[in-house]
């Protein structure tokens, strides 16, 4: 894709006490409960993207924000097993400037692998042109 402008975005993610979200799940097929799944929900790349006028709301906390930026790549694969699945990820965006309405316009670059499930995320590998590669791991 060679543009996406998109005004006013708003992510609103919720955590309950249980640990339940309202971010879905991938289907749940009829087939053993045991067996790994793992199937691509999208490959994304975006030469020049604007997010404009947007807002996070995590539970009770909103944070306006913009980003503007190009090449991005998005990919998402749902993996897991049927009785605990999970969303892989990777981002690789390197041009990229993020500006919050309280702070200074932020250039920044980002390389990162992640796993987020039902109640919990991890960041397997991350890099920003503003700091030192980075790997950290849940501990168990």
């Amino acid at each position: 894709m060679n543009e996406l402008v998109v005004q006013q975005p708003h992510v609103h993610i919720r955590v309950e006490k249980n640990g339940t979200t309202n971010v879905p799940e991938p289907p749940r097929a009829a087939a053993s409960t045991h067996k790994p799944l793992r199937d691509t929900l999208f490959e994304l790349r975006i030469r020049r993207l604007l997010l404009a006028d947007g807002w996070l709301l995590y539970n009770d906390a909103k944070t306006p924000f913009a980003v503007h930026g190009g090449d991005l790549r998005f990919g998402l694969d749902a993996g897991g097993t049927l009785e605990h699945p999970l969303y892989l990820g990777n981002l690789d965006w390197q041009t990229m400037q993020f500006t919050s309405k309280r702070y200074k316009p932020l250039p920044v670059g980002l390389t990162a692998k992640f796993t987020l499930w039902h109640d919990g995320f991890t960041l397997e590998q991350g890099y920003s042109a503003r700091d030192t590669p980075t790997s950290m791991r849940r501990r168990k």
